[in-house]
C-alpha cells in the first residue's frame, strides 16, 4: 500500500508541474508581441479599451537623465492602424503620456490615440505605448461607466484628502 500512495503522490505532482508549465507557456503567447515589432519606433494610430485609471508618474533622476513627470495607464489594444492597414491586437499594453495634465479618460473607456510603440521589459504587457494626450480621442464609452465616473471621481478626491 505505501508504494501506491508514493506513486500517486509523485503522479500529482508531475500533473501540477506540467499544468503550471502550460499556464506559463500560454501567458508567454498570450503577450507575444511578434507583429507588434514590425512597427516599433513607427508613427502608429492604436485603438483600445483602457484597463487601469491614469497614474501621475514621480519625476525623477535616472544617472544622468532627467524624467519629467508623466501619465500612464494599462490598455487592451485592439487594433494598431500604419499607413493604410489596420491589424486587429488583443494585446496588453502600457501607455504613457508626456503630458501631466489631468487625462480625462478612465477604466472601460475605448479610446484612440497616436504615437510609437517600443518594447518593454514589464512583464504584464506587451510593449510601451508612447503617446501624445491631444491625439487621444473616445471612441466608446459604455453608460455604467458614464454613470459611475462622478462617484469614481468624488472617492478619489476623498482619497486624496486623507
Amino acid at each position: 500500500m505505501p508504494v501506491s500512495i508514493k506513486n500517486s503522490k509523485l503522479r500529482v505532482l508531475f500533473i501540477a508541474t506540467l499544468i503550471g508549465v502550460i499556464i506559463i507557456q500560454i501567458h508567454f503567447l498570450a503577450l507575444s508581441n511578434e507583429k507588434l515589432r514590425t512597427v516599433f519606433g513607427d508613427s502608429i494610430v492604436v485603438t483600445g479599451t483602457v484597463a487601469s485609471d491614469p497614474q501621475l508618474t514621480r519625476e525623477r533622476v535616472s544617472g544622468s537623465k532627467y524624467y519629467k513627470p508623466r501619465t500612464s495607464f494599462l490598455m487592451r489594444l485592439q487594433s494598431v492602424a500604419h499607413g493604410n492597414l489596420e491589424t486587429k491586437f488583443r494585446l496588453p499594453v502600457r501607455v504613457i503620456l508626456d503630458e501631466t495634465s489631468r487625462v480625462r479618460i478612465h477604466a472601460g473607456m475605448e479610446i484612440s490615440l497616436s504615437g510609437r510603440l517600443s518594447e518593454t521589459k514589464e512583464q504584464r504587457v506587451s510593449a510601451i505605448f508612447y503617446g501624445r494626450a491631444e491625439s487621444i480621442q473616445i471612441v466608446d464609452e459604455p453608460a455604467l461607466m458614464q454613470s459611475l465616473e462622478k462617484v469614481r471621481i468624488a472617492l478619489r478626491e476623498a482619497a486624496t484628502k486623507l
